[in-house]
């Protein structure tokens, strides 16, 4: 295929997957009828998964292929569900995150569109007065003064050579947005969303507040399901941290497994040392028994997953607030220094 999925159509293909698996249709007949209503690229990546898993390929080795570009935590999803024999669940928990993803990017854009209106409206009520109002009070200044006062002398060449920068603030803008959608929106987008993969800084979280409680969710949800179905639980937290994609817990996690399969017993002290969140603590408390520690851990995802929730909705409320009071501020100074404050000192000349 010409390129990897975008955010948008991982989270397209990925519905498909879970409704297939939820109805009990094999995925190779079902993607095979999608790939024929699915438009564009879409339905040639379900096309060539169904071909795949006609041919015998398991499925978590055709999603490694690089052509479909899915995030390698993608492939430890899908063993972490066949494994614990919940493949429908976790599929529905990959696309809520995509979809939590996909959402805060839609809220960001929208909410630049006001803004950007009022910055075009702004910058071209500045260039005006550089234009038309600055040079009639600088040639009042001068007149009552006999000279121009040396503060104000830059504006009359900032405004003689407008012609030549003028344009170049709007354009800058206008390439960084044209950038920002394209990285958003292009075929690099899926590996940069919440599914792939965390960056240098998110790599080194290991607890407390400050861990994304999206991946958290992921990876507590995740371990549940697969101890409450009796996989081995060294296994099953490699999986899991695998699924999260952050390389600090994905460290931990193998970690705690091998001192695990040496024979220590599961504690919270033994979780922690290893590196993981601190939420896998859950774990411990759910007492000796598996169907216990499942049980705990669901209940731990599902705070998690409530944590994100008011998180995104915290964003969503604060986020074009904040745009808009940087906004503002950085609107006033200009005008400020082009136009406001050369006129009050017309005005306390004059009142001299």
């Amino acid at each position: 295929m010409a390129r990897g999925l975008t955010l948008e159509e991982f989270t397209a293909i990925n519905d498909e997957l879970a409704a297939l698996t939820r109805l009990g249709v094999p995925l190779e007949s079902g993607l095979a009828g999608l790939s024929r209503d699915l438009p564009g690229q879409l339905g040639r990546a379900a096309g060539a998964i169904s071909q795949r898993l006609a041919a015998g390929e398991p499925l978590e080795q055709i999603l490694e292929s690089p052509s479909f570009g899915f995030p390698p935590a993608y492939r430890s999803v899908i063993v972490a569900g066949i494994r614990s024999g919940k493949l429908t669940r976790a599929l529905e928990e990959v696309a809520a995150t995509a979809r939590r993803t996909a959402s805060l990017r839609r809220v960001f854009l929208l909410s630049l569109i006001y803004p950007l209106i009022v910055l075009a409206v702004a910058y071209a009520g500045l260039l005006v007065s550089l234009a038309w109002s600055t040079p009639r009070i600088l040639d009042a200044l001068t007149e009552f003064q006999g000279e121009l006062p040396g503060i104000w002398s830059w504006l009359r060449p900032l405004g003689d050579s407008m012609a030549w920068w003028a344009p170049w603030p709007p354009l800058a803008v206008l390439a960084g947005l044209m950038w920002q959608w394209r990285r958003w929106s292009g075929r690099g987008s899926l590996r940069r969303s919440a599914l792939a993969p965390a960056g240098t800084a998110a790599s080194k979280l290991r607890q407390g507040r400050d861990v994304d409680p999206a991946r958290l969710a992921t990876f507590l949800d995740l371990l549940g399901l697969m101890i409450g179905n009796q996989v081995p639980l060294p296994e099953a937290l490699v999986l899991a941290a695998d699924t999260a994609g952050v390389g600090a817990w994905q460290t931990g996690a193998r970690t705690a497994a091998a001192r695990l399969n040496s024979g220590e017993r599961l504690s919270r002290d033994l979780l922690f040392e290893s590196g993981l969140p601190a939420g896998a603590g859950w774990l411990a408390a759910g007492g000796s028994s598996p169907q216990g520690w499942a049980e705990s851990l669901r209940n731990a995802a599902e705070c998690q997953r409530r944590r994100a929730d008011r998180r995104q909705a915290r964003f969503e409320q604060r986020w074009p607030i904040l745009l808009s009071l940087g906004l503002g501020m950085g609107l006033v100074m200009p005008y400020m220094a082009v136009l406001i404050l050369p006129w009050l000192d017309f005005i306390r000349v004059l009142l001299q």
